[in-house]
């Protein structure tokens, strides 16, 4: 007795392994038939039948207004939108004709994004100069709507009228009239300029004059207005005379930001009796400092 019970002893493991083996065995009959009962309740759905659900539901149309998404998000970064709403507003005001308001319109820095555009416009009766933006009135009577390199359009008893920058007209004589001596600008040294004070003050006292020569668009950074970039300079013009280059980012004027066109224009107003100035700029990522003396 004692002699088999020493046997079951030493084959006992291989008693648990067969025990596992059928449990495992059973187990796994038991888990198929329960997925092939599952199977066979499963309906069989033909490609054809699959066809006349969905074809209707790919044929339906939708209203324009489904698809309204897409333009909102301007996925495509296009204008369509801007100019729509261009359209229909003219289409609304009727044509744009040239306005008989009694101002002058020196000129326009016009930038991509419109809320930092603005003109410089002249009251003829009171001879003030100004600078205008977007929804400025202008003379308590007409509301500036939009503005371009050239133009500016204004809203005035509910129509569209224009601005156009002003050109001073030479009178016409019989005989020209004996010229002055030669006004030079002469550049002493590096970054450093000798201006003839008639040569600045017939250069700085024609405005509308002087912002036709360049094009000026305010140098954004991070949001801000950071200097002025200037471009597109005329060959022989006061710009052009005074060592300014295309690209430059003209920072600050005798040492004063310029964050926005009443601080340019109240700089420019102050310079013309000035002897000495300094302007300092950013020029192809590098600062440089340039000095003016006025003789």
């Amino acid at each position: 007795m004692n002699s088999f019970i020493d046997s079951l002893k030493r084959y006992f493991w291989a008693i648990n392994i067969i025990l596992i083996s059928l449990c495992a065995y059973f187990s796994s009959q038991i888990f198929t038939d329960y997925l092939r009962q599952r199977w066979r309740v499963i309906p069989k759905v033909s490609l054809s039948s699959a066809r006349e659900v969905t074809a209707p539901q790919l044929s339906q149309k939708r209203d324009l207004s489904f698809y309204s998404v897409i333009t909102e998000r301007n996925i495509f970064n296009s204008r369509a939108k801007d100019m729509v709403a261009e359209a229909e507003l003219a289409e609304l005001l009727g044509p744009v004709s040239e306005s008989s308001l009694k101002v002058k319109l020196f000129g326009t820095v016009a930038s991509r994004f419109p809320e930092f555009s603005f003109a410089v416009i002249q009251d003829i009766v009171s001879k003030k100069v100004d600078t205008y933006r977007l929804n400025d009135l202008v003379l308590n009577e007409a509301k500036v709507v939009k503005i371009e390199p050239k133009r500016v359009i204004i809203l005035r008893d509910g129509k569209q009228e224009s601005l156009l920058v002003f050109e001073e007209k030479e009178p016409l004589t019989s005989a020209a009239p004996a010229r002055p001596a030669a006004r030079k600008v002469r550049q002493v040294e590096e970054n450093r300029y000798e201006i003839d004070r008639r040569e600045f003050e017939a250069s700085t006292s024609n405005l509308a004059e002087l912002m036709t020569q360049a094009r000026v668009v305010p140098n954004l950074k991070k949001g801000k207005v950071n200097g002025y970039k200037i471009f597109a300079i005329k060959p022989k013009s006061l710009y052009a005379k005074i060592g300014l280059k295309n690209g430059d980012v003209i920072e600050r004027i005798n040492g004063l930001e310029i964050s926005g066109p009443e601080q340019a224009l109240e700089i420019f107003q102050q310079l013309k009796a000035e002897s000495y100035f300094q302007i300092d700029l950013l020029r192809r990522g590098r600062k440089e400092t340039i000095n003016y003396t006025v003789r």
